[in-house]
């Protein structure tokens, strides 16, 4: 019988995706496309969008070499209080994936409340966050809290690991490697229980640790067993500077295929989404690296969007690094109401800089650009071919002197091929 409940509880949160991923994204998506050929169909008011990142908290105790959130700076009396996301879920409609992260969100002693709070009042069906592990009790007790809030609907925790011990310790600290492992360790004690939490080892590849992933990769299917696991290309600004960024993309692309070729030996079988996913999200990055020129069209703004810890939104986390740009604005300014700031004059204006501005050409930013991008045009699963019709995507028009995405774009450049 328990049996029976479980498939059968995985069959509604399957149907539950699919029903928020096609009216909460691929919906709004096939409209905006319509509106480029026909204005009128462009609707004058914006919705929640599909997937929310919210970095919960700047804090965090390590100092990581390849951090590109190093600039960022909060304290528990800055950060947006358990209080007022209550009040600003009032403004949200449903949405499909949440994503909480930092800094380290497991500094926040109402993390579990936050992600309770936002899957009890807007669905949320994919729900995820990530740890670099230090904090065990707190991650122990908090996502213990958030599955028996909910023990039917999934949630994903990521573990950052980037190498073996002496390599992990060299990007992070001493004795990182350890307590990250011992405290992954206890979470996968949670699944005994809780078939519906997700474990995912997660590696940034950087010119530290590029030589060695991929047998790292194969060692963490065998010792650790995750659910996942997922390869992440170094970008932005690392706080170790740019020579983190040298990555030899044959090694990038052998990491890749050691995480999914684990993947699909696991029981989970071959054809798992996630993999499937992943393997798509590594193409285009590597395409990307390749022409100098980002392979698909980016939803930021309108599918995706990002809260960070004082409550500023913005359309992405790569925008606003850029001199001048800035966020959307502060939900404090607009009394926490989210609906209210996202149809804002600004975040129009904000919107017109995605796939227009120089800096969105070479993106690889694997979770606000393809994470709620790559599941809606129907090329995401090949690469892409640019059309020499194409136009680029607009709200308004693009500031002045802003260089369209199919004007940096080189079709002609070289095409990504994986090892075996």
């Amino acid at each position: 019988m328990s049996t029976l409940i479980s498939s059968l509880s995985k069959i509604a949160h399957v149907a539950s995706w699919s029903t928020f991923a096609v009216f909460g994204g691929l919906l709004p998506a096939l409209r905006e496309r319509a509106a480029d050929q026909f204005p009128t169909l462009r609707s004058t008011h914006r919705s929640t969008p599909w997937a929310i990142s919210f970095l919960v908290t700047a804090r965090c105790m390590l100092k990581c070499q390849h951090c590109f959130y190093h600039y960022a700076t909060s304290t528990p009396e800055t950060e947006l209080s358990l209080d007022e996301y209550r009040t600003l879920s009032r403004s949200l409609n449903k949405f499909t994936v949440g994503l909480f992260c930092g800094g380290e969100p497991y500094m926040r002693p109402d993390l579990g409340e936050i992600i309770i709070l936002l899957r009890k009042n807007h669905g949320v069906p994919l729900a995820a966050t990530t740890t670099n592990g230090h904090l065990t009790a707190s991650v122990v007790d908090q996502t213990q809290a958030i599955l028996n809030a909910d023990r039917y609907k999934p949630f994903g925790i990521g573990f950052s690991l980037d190498g073996p011990q002496e390599v992990h310790d060299l990007i992070r600290g001493r004795g990182s490697f350890d307590r990250t492992v011992r405290t992954l360790r206890e979470v996968k004690r949670l699944q005994r229980h809780n078939p519906h939490l997700s474990i995912t080892v997660t590696t940034v590849v950087n010119s530290i640790n590029q030589h060695v992933v991929a047998e790292f990769e194969q060692w963490v299917a065998r010792e650790l067993s995750p659910t996942s696991q997922c390869v992440l290309l170094v970008r932005q600004n690392p706080r170790a500077g740019e020579s983190l960024k040298k990555v030899d993309l044959t090694l990038y692309q052998q990491a890749q295929q050691a995480a999914l070729q684990a993947m699909r030996a696991s029981p989970q079988g071959r054809f798992r989404p996630d993999a499937l996913y992943l393997e798509a999200v590594a193409r285009h990055v590597t395409e990307t690296r390749l022409s100098g020129s980002r392979s698909f069209h980016c939803w930021a703004g309108i599918n995706g969007a990002l809260i960070d810890a004082t409550g500023n939104v913005h359309v992405c986390e790569v925008l606003p690094e850029q001199p001048g740009i800035g966020q959307i604005g502060a939900l404090r300014d607009y009394n926490l109401n989210f609906d209210a700031l996202w149809n804002s004059p600004r975040a129009d204006e904000m919107r017109a800089l995605v796939n227009t501005h120089p800096v969105c050409a070479d993106c690889t930013h694997e979770t606000m650009g393809h994470a709620t991008s790559l599941p809606f045009p129907p090329t995401w699963l090949w690469p892409f071919k640019a059309s020499p019709k194409s136009k680029p995507h607009h709200i308004k028009s693009a500031p002045e002197g802003v260089i369209p995405v199919e004007r940096l774009r080189r079709p002609d450049g070289p095409r990504p091929t994986f090892p075996g």
